[in-house]
């Protein structure tokens, strides 16, 4: 039976360092060092214990710039490529040092260890180690703390109530997004604490913190037990102290074990061994000696003259140094036991980078400690210090002594003549943000993320490390540099506030360079008052995001699609795709795009830019290598394409008149995974909105794999079905290429019909789907369109709404459309007439102002009608009309349609290809629009006509029935003619309808006003999603 505890915390954080701007960054070594000597080794470590079955528990922070850092796509490749470099020097090795047998044995356990590490952190991790401290958290293994948002020493920026409660917030708000619950405890930043902090915790419903030694000891009253009982402060938090005698045993230079001359000398690296020539591939680009882990002696003792490293001896003494430390905690718990009315704790914090890093044989040396602990009866167990609170709830209540864990306990290491002079910047940084934000309490769009930005680059300039790192006096400049950059940026980004002249593009590259909390509201502390302590608890579960004309932020929103105007085009998807963001846009909302980079868009004169962002994408069993390329649509719309030249440099967006590609199911994984890791190196959105079967798989990677994606885990979820007759079905033998689990290859789930179905993946996974009608959504639940999905649509029904598309009525009016002959609106519609001859000319058909010409813009297959159309063509053809048609599709279709001019010059013209500008002229010049579709999800063309006049004839199908009203000569009333058996006599029919009207003057201009008054704009539509969008955030 134990008769005390031990609680270990180790103490994981690195600075906010990402430089995209440089292609070798000296900084952000740090964090690939830390991979590779600390993180990966202690995970490994503690998984191995934990699945042997081996008791322990263990404490660590993981801070927010950490994680931030870990789960960033940019700096995850980055170290890969780092390692790559370490490899191929360990190889270099193995081959330099075969006539040295005491090296050449290091050499190749170097080149094993990296070889490893990659194996691990690609497989094993998939590069997410935050997931991996999750998983240990969620086995009951460790308990992770929170921390400052910056790690910003919060003593000395006690000045300034915003900013520490937006170090506070931030940290706790980043802690939750990241591992997936509420934080028990927080990590005070180099421990520092002041007399009040306690309350701001107790606000944010934490309940323990750990504290320097004397922290404690000198607390009022002074406590009974010292430091191994906690103690209470007046308003709740419990504060636990940190034992000295376990940590000098660790931590001192002269008596802690780190030093013991077997062990592998930290600051002898071949980087500063070997010639330079040599070495220069695997140091800094600059020629800049910087450590590369390889490192063949060991300390020795205090001498210049080093012998080469054994690590079997080292390993040893790792054993016997962990039996000695497991030995003095059982000394000290039987001394106290004795002694106390409840069982002491010893609580033992050191940064986790000590061991791996600084301390090589560190994880190994824990190891060793917790198979003694577990080894027969025990004096000392391994315990988290919340589990101490569950076994005592009453603590001795004393006011904590202000105090550090810095050289001589107090503030001096960040204050001192070195590095006081960044306060005064500090304090009046912050002031100008309270300024700008009570100034703009209530902004929306480009003014609150100005507000956003400016506190992200004032959190960074008060992380504690800049002014350590300056005490230090190694890397001085570096820190200075960050400091001044931060404080410039924000003070820049509060006069454009003041003066509402937001710089956006720059804005933008901010966001993008310092993307730390991109989904969180950072200055929310600097424009609102101090919420009291309900408030704060409930809005500890509220949404991260309020409405676009609200309030915490805007909503973001990211849509992933196949195709968007005017990148790429076959169809009206997207039209509606890049219309419905340029309307969300205007609403207020924060929207961006991701859409393969087909060579249309690559090679088009849209500006490009490099983002900075390369993943390697797992298909099959390999990895393809992507980047994400930047342009922007509507006014700051980001648009991210895809690139992968292998998939999308192509004609076709999916094939050729022949077919479909026969690798479009790897093509759309491929996309699908890539637009999931770009993420990780965006802002992570609030909604992710995918549309149809291309871009479906990317919820269903999402919801099946969320380990992947930790970053993601907010966020919700919209599937759009544009068309229900496209599924986007392959053969059961690709199921390789998802690398999903082989039982969601079940009707529940992706198979539908013995086959992969993406566009059922994304149906079954996502939290909610839209159709592009209200028609059409009850459509889908019937045998008749449902294209066997209907079950699933049932099942899922709660789930599935109808938003009926829209009209850009900034690309499709009239009055202002670019390439007509003659603008004309309601009131003046006599244009109409111009526009008419103009495309008669244009296609060489007769010129006669009297003749009706009857138009067809569309894609050329099945669904669209075309059957019965080409069916009845000839007797329509026996009218007194002249027929238009324009589009792309099925080579059967094109081959008929492309013979008719020949057998009827002058009346017939037909276009087939692709052509916007021809596709007004049409709508401008014609007087009737026929869509016979045999379904028709929403459609587009019919809002088009009815704004230029053109009255449409369609069959009541979809949003074909939801958007037009069938005209009535008695009232007056409706917008066009409708059918509705599918035949060919029944569209003709109609026709005759149309065309009876047609002479009659005053009745034609009548319908022509009723068409053209109809509004469908996308504002409409753009409300109902962003209806649903808040819905789905709360």
């Amino acid at each position: 039976m134990e008769q005390g505890y031990l609680a270990i915390a180790l103490h994981a954080h690195l600075p906010f360092v990402r430089h995209p701007e440089y292609q070798d960054s000296l900084e952000e070594r740090w964090l690939y060092e830390a991979i590779t000597e600390t993180y990966i080794p202690l995970l490994l470590t503690l998984e191995k214990l934990a699945d042997e079955g081996l008791d322990f528990r263990l404490t660590f922070t993981v801070t927010p710039t950490l994680t931030s850092m870990l789960l960033d796509p940019f700096l995850q490749s980055r170290y890969l490529g780092r390692l790559e470099l370490l490899i191929e020097l360990a190889e270099k090795e193995v081959s330099r040092t075969r006539s040295q047998p005491e090296f050449q044995a290091l050499a190749r356990m170097y080149h094993d260890h990296f070889l490893h590490l990659r194996q691990t952190y690609t497989n094993r991790y998939k590069r997410d180690l935050v997931q991996a401290f999750r998983r240990l958290q969620e086995r009951g293994r460790i308990e992770i703390l929170a921390s400052a948002a910056t790690h910003g020493y919060l003593p000395l920026l006690s000045v300034s109530a915003p900013a520490v409660r937006t170090q506070i917030r931030l940290g706790i708000e980043s802690y939750e997004q990241v591992f997936g619950c509420k934080p028990r405890g927080f990590w005070l930043p180099e421990c520092g604490y002041f007399t009040g902090l306690d309350e701001l915790l107790r606000e944010y419903g934490i309940r323990f913190t750990i504290l320097e030694t004397h922290g404690i000891t000198r607390a009022v009253p002074r406590p009974k037990y010292g430091v191994y009982a906690p103690v209470a402060s007046p308003s709740g938090i419990v504060f636990f102290g940190r034992d000295p005698n376990s940590s000098r045993q660790v931590w001192s230079a002269t008596e802690g074990y780190p030093g013991d001359f077997d062990y592998r000398d930290f600051y002898r690296d071949i980087a500063h061994d070997l010639d330079l020539d040599y070495i220069k591939p695997y140091v800094h680009r600059d020629g800049i000696r910087i450590d590369t882990g390889i490192k063949y002696h060991r300390v020795t003792g205090k001498t210049e003259v080093k012998e080469a490293y054994d690590p079997e001896r080292a390993d040893a003494k790792a054993g016997l140094h962990a039996r000695h430390f497991l030995s003095s905690r059982r000394g000290q718990v039987e001394h106290l036991a004795a002694r106390m009315d409840r069982k002491p704790i010893v609580a033992a914090p050191y940064d986790a980078e000590l061991f791996g890093h600084w301390w090589y044989e560190g994880p190994r040396w824990l190891e060793y400690l917790i198979r003694a602990v577990n080894d027969g009866e025990q004096a000392v167990r391994l315990i988290t210090f919340s589990e101490y609170l569950e076994e005592y709830t009453g603590h001795q209540i004393a006011e904590p002594c202000p105090s550090s864990w810095g050289h001589k306990g107090y503030n001096e290491v960040w204050l001192n003549d070195r590095n006081d002079w960044i306060y005064p910047h500090l304090h009046r940084a912050a002031l100008s943000l309270e300024k700008a934000g009570a100034g703009h309490a209530q902004a929306g769009g480009p003014a609150r993320r100005a507000l956003n930005q400016a506190a992200r680059e004032l959190l960074l300039a008060q992380a504690s490390d800049w002014a350590f790192i300056m005490n230090s006096g190694t890397m001085v400049d570096y820190a200075k540099r960050r400091t001044k950059a931060h404080l410039l940026r924000l003070h820049k980004l509060a006069r454009q506030i003041e003066e509402m002249q937001i710089d956006q593009d720059w804005l933008s590259a901010l966001e993008s360079q310092d993307n730390i909390f991109a989904r969180l509201d950072t200055a929310k502390d600097f424009t609102e008052r101090p919420a009291v302590e309900e408030a704060v608890v409930e809005k500890a579960g509220a949404s991260p995001a309020e409405d676009a004309a609200g309030l915490a932020r805007p909503l973001h929103v990211v849509m992933v699609s196949p195709e968007i105007i005017p990148f790429a085009k076959t169809g009206g998807l997207a039209d509606m795709v890049g219309s419905l963001a340029v309307a969300l846009e205007r609403l207020g909302a924060r929207v961006s795009l991701i859409l393969p980079g087909y060579r249309s868009a690559l090679k088009d004169s849209f500006i490009l830019e490099e983002t900075g962002i390369r993943v390697a994408v797992p298909v099959s069993s390999r990895k393809e290598d992507v980047t994400v390329l930047r342009t922007k649509a509507g006014r700051e719309i980001p648009v991210y394409l895809i690139r992968s030249d292998r998939y999308f440099d192509r004609d076709g967006l999916y094939g050729t008149a022949s077919g479909d590609y026969p690798d479009n199911a790897e093509r759309f994984v491929l996309f699908a995974r890539a637009a999931l890791e770009a993420l990780h190196g965006m802002d992570p959105p609030d909604i992710l909105h995918c549309h149809d079967w291309q871009s479906a798989l990317a919820v269903a990677f999402l919801r099946a794999q969320p380990q992947r994606y930790p970053a993601l885990s907010g966020t919700r979820t919209v599937l759009t079905v544009h068309n229900l007759g496209y599924q986007g079905l392959f053969r059961a033998e690709d199921w390789h290429l998802l690398n999903l689990d082989r039982r969601f290859f079940t009707p529940r789930h992706v198979e539908s019909y013995g086959k992969i179905n993406f566009l059922k993946a994304g149906v079954v996974f996502s939290d909610a789907i839209t159709t592009v009608s209200g028609t059409y959504a009850e459509e889908i639940k019937t045998r008749e369109h449902g294209f066997g999905l209907e079950g699933v649509f049932q099942e899922r029904a709660e789930r599935l709404v109808g938003i009926l598309n829209g009209a850009d009525y900034d690309v499709w009016d009239p009055a202002t459309d670019r390439f007509i002959a003659h603008n004309y609106n309601l009131q003046e519609i006599s244009g109409k007439q111009v526009c008419k001859a103009d495309l008669q000319r244009h296609l060489g058909l007769s010129e006669a102002a009297d003749v009706p010409i009857l138009a067809v813009v569309s894609r050329l297959a099945n669904q669209k009608g075309l059957d019965i159309l080409r069916d009845v063509l000839d007797a329509l053809l026996g009218r007194n009309l002249q027929f238009v048609l324009l589009g792309t599709g099925e080579r059967r279709y094109e081959d008929h349609f492309r013979a008719l001019p020949q057998r009827h010059p002058g009346k017939v013209a037909v276009r087939i290809a692709f052509d916007e500008a021809l596709a007004h002229k049409i709508e401008a010049g014609a007087d009737l629009f026929v869509m016979p579709s045999r379904y028709e999800p929403s459609g587009l063309n019919q809002f088009y006509s009815l704004k230029y006049g053109t009255i449409p004839i369609v069959r009541a199908t979809g949003g074909l029935k939801d958007s037009i009203e069938e005209f009535d000569p008695a009232t007056g009333s409706g917008t066009g003619f409708l059918f509705v058996p599918y035949e060919g006599r029944a569209l003709l029919a109609a026709v005759d309808r149309a065309l009876s009207f047609y002479p009659v003057k005053e009745k034609w201009t009548a319908l022509m006003r009723n068409a053209m008054s109809a509004d469908f704009s996308w504002d409409r539509s753009a409300r109902s999603y962003l209806d649903l969008y808040r819905k789905l955030s709360r």
